[in-house]
């Protein structure tokens, strides 16, 4: 077991796998948990810490995504204008 993710995977994109998700692979009647919990139950003291980490990440996440809404809803709005459709038919002319 690694505390966060081992060295030759930390800079890889991260992927989800369907088949392995918990929704499709546990029975409703299995019971389960998580490794922080159990961790803490033996006396691992770093719970508050990793909940005040992931509140950070989470705030960080959102802001990066309402940036990336706001870059595609401003790209929609701007392939809509007519100088950028008279543009787009002028380099239609050439090949692009």
């Amino acid at each position: 077991m690694f505390d966060g993710c081992p060295t030759p995977y930390d800079l890889k994109k991260k992927k989800v796998v369907p088949q392995a998700l918990r929704l499709l692979r546990l029975k409703n009647h299995r019971e389960w948990c998580y490794l922080g919990d159990v961790s803490t139950k033996v006396g691992w003291k770093k719970q508050s810490l990793v909940d005040t980490l992931e509140e950070k990440r989470k705030v960080r996440a959102k802001a990066f995504y309402d940036r990336k809404l706001a870059k595609i809803n401003l790209k929609r709005k701007a392939e809509n204008l007519p100088e950028f459709k008279a543009l787009k038919e002028e380099l239609a002319k050439f090949g692009y």
